[in-house]
């Protein structure tokens, strides 16, 4: 959205930007970068700066203004849970503080930048570092510039991008080379490998005894979820030991940032969109919405929340876990294996999740392959009982929340 007053920073996609520096002018942008000569006569008071990249201008100039502030910054990077961490984290923070943060999941390289370009003089900031590709995190965490690191862990994410489960390793270990102090999931074998650099202070968090922050769930209702830190107890509004394990990396952060824990409170932290959200159905259903994104770590630790909660019927409503390469068959694989033990019934769409299919039909328990979002949510509707617990996971791009809305009641749990 263009604002009055803001620079226009036209970028080469599947569009070229170029073609709307005459709206954006119109709409009261003050400026833009270009990368050709270009005129603009009916508006002669505008500036256009002309620049080899408009997409590295952006960066740079974002990076220059990051210099300029005095701001405390933590990044988080990883394969899963970035989001919510960040949002933790800076839920934390804004109780002691004011704190910038990463807009919803602007963690690429436009988002970082646009990010930064926000920052107002905030004492604190947290950033969430995505990638997709070998050397996306160096590159990001230049810009950022941040003091501490926070790696949430490492799984098949984006494995068609990366190749392999080393190279996501390597890939996110690059942010250690950036900070002062790494603080990384003791629990995840994989970021255990990453060598860290000499110099830096390391910390630690999950449930393993060998963690410097250590957590443990005393008690799981629908309310959500109670746990203690370092002797600390804290309710949290989410489920599972995975958003357990990202409200314990956003404690780790704290006290590093110089807060003692007992400051610390999740009370009043409003959950992400569809990450683990619940919500009425029809007939008295119950649905945990988890179709932000999927990978296959992060699906596992989605169904073993369903497995510990009561329910008539525990229904799977499952989509592809998308960009996982020549490994996918293996993983959606992995996943139905995992399924039998606690689905009594699951309903699939998209193309890769036929291997979860063909897995899952070994437990002799009934699974659909539906054809459109349109026959899911007749079948399913059609098949809810009274008291059943649906889970819904999928990709992003597989929007599997629409599927499902149809079947919804407007309050949430």
């Amino acid at each position: 959205l263009v604002e009055p007053g803001s620079l226009f920073v036209p970028i080469l996609g599947k569009r070229d930007g170029h073609h709307f520096i005459t709206q954006a002018f119109e709409k009261g942008a003050v400026a833009t970068f270009v990368n050709r000569p270009l005129s603009f006569p009916s508006f002669p008071d505008r500036a256009v700066i002309l620049v080899q990249d408009t997409l590295k201008a952006l960066e740079e100039f974002a990076a220059w203004h990051r210099r300029q502030q005095n701001c405390q910054v933590v990044a988080i990077t990883g394969s899963f849970g970035k989001t919510t961490t960040k949002e933790l984290l800076a839920h934390l923070l804004r109780q002691v503080s004011s704190t910038a943060a990463t807009k919803g999941n602007w963690n690429n390289h436009i988002g970082v930048p646009l990010c930064l370009l926000e920052l107002k003089g905030e004492p604190f900031g947290v950033f969430e570092l995505g990638a997709s590709g070998s050397g996306e995190i160096h590159h990001l965490a230049k810009l950022v510039k941040p003091d501490i690191g926070i790696l949430t862990g490492i799984g098949p994410a984006h494995l068609e991008g990366f190749g392999s489960l080393e190279e996501i390793r390597k890939t996110k270990g690059e942010l250690f080379h950036h900070v002062q102090v790494a603080i990384w999931n003791r629990d995840c074998p994989e970021s255990v490998k990453i060598p860290l650099p000499l110099g830096k202070k390391a910390l630690t968090f999950g449930f393993s005894k060998k963690a410097d922050f250590r957590c443990k769930i005393l008690e799981v209702s629908p309310q959500g979820t109670r746990f203690s830190v370092e002797g600390k107890f804290f309710h949290l509004p989410l489920w599972g030991k995975g958003h357990v394990r990202n409200a314990t990396a956003a404690l780790a952060a704290f006290v590093t940032l110089g807060f003692p824990l007992k400051e610390a409170s999740f009370e009043g932290f409003t959950p992400p969109p569809l990450r683990l959200s619940w919500q009425q159905g029809v007939r008295k259903s119950l649905f945990l919405l988890d179709c932000y994104n999927a990978s296959p770590f992060s699906t596992r630790e989605s169904l073993e929340v369903l497995s510990l909660l009561p329910g008539n019927r525990k229904l799977f409503v499952f989509a592809d876990m998308l960009e996982l390469g020549r490994e996918s068959a293996y993983w959606h694989s992995w996943v139905g294996e995992f399924a039998q033990g606690v689905v009594d019934m699951a309903f699939c769409l998209g193309r890769e999740v036929r291997h979860f299919v063909e897995k899952f039909q070994e437990s002799g328990k009934p699974v659909f392959h539906c054809n459109s979002q349109e026959d899911l949510t007749s079948l399913l509707e059609n098949t809810l009982q009274q008291g059943d617990l649906v889970l819904v996971k999928g990709s992003r791009s597989m929007a599997l929340e629409k599927a499902v809305e149809p079947l919804l009641k407007q309050e949430k749990i």
